[in-house]
């Protein structure tokens, strides 16, 4: 993580724990490419979502980290509902420090410590920082550390879920695809407005399920 300390703010205003962030993210948010911003082209997507959108909603935050989706949500849509997922116990933490440095511990933010798979049950869940993901304990070395976290399946929280989504964001390191995959029928109901899939490997599979769905629903997946 970076040595840095106090606050890190963004250019369009939003503050994250400057101590939960890597070296690395720090040298590319100074950088001229970023601009001092997360992620420009994602936020791009966000931003034009988020201008068509009504002031009342619902945002999923799937892989939340320390938040910064949801603070720019929030920041754009102050009256929207927000659900997001986050298994990591230190994100989970920065993401509660992330809503008091902005400001936003009256907003409707539920965190919720499951993981979101295509498996319901429990799984083990590697703990890496921002590449925390579900994963095989055999695949790793004994001082992994690893813990034992509840799942749930996106079509039982689409079935479950109250209100209708207005935005979804899944960013889960690598389970994007089977996650997608094993929620077709829940997904062509139509119940989530606009998708957006963080994907830091874009499998063609991806790309021709995001069509598919698109023809065959009222969801924009992105």
């Amino acid at each position: 993580m970076s040595g840095a300390t106090g606050v890190h703010t963004f250019a369009n205003g939003i503050r994250l724990p400057a101590n939960r962030l890597l070296d690395l993210q720090v040298e590319r948010y100074a950088s001229d490419v970023s601009g001092n911003l997360h992620e420009p082209a994602e936020e791009h997507w966000f931003n034009e979502i988020l201008q068509v959108s009504p002031e009342e909603g619902v945002f999923v935050d799937l892989g939340a980290a320390l938040g910064y989706y949801t603070a720019l949500v929030l920041q754009s849509r102050p009256n929207w509902k927000v659900h997001a997922f986050e298994p990591n116990p230190q994100m989970r933490e920065g993401l509660r420090e992330m809503l008091r440095l902005n400001e936003l511990r009256d907003a409707t933010v539920t965190i919720d410590p499951r993981a979101m798979s295509h498996l319901e049950g429990e799984q083990p869940f590697l703990i890496q920082h921002f590449g925390s993901c579900i994963t095989a304990r055999s695949r790793h070395a004994s001082g992994a550390t690893i813990l034992d976290v509840q799942t749930l399946r996106l079509a039982d929280f689409l079935e479950q879920s109250s209100e209708p989504i207005s935005l979804m964001k899944i960013d889960i390191q690598g389970g994007e695809a089977d996650l997608l995959e094993s929620s077709t029928g829940a997904l062509e109901s139509g119940r989530i407005r606009y998708l957006i899939v963080l994907a830091l490997m874009v499998q063609r599979s991806m790309i021709a399920f995001a069509r598919r769905l698109n023809q065959r629903s009222r969801s924009n997946v992105t």
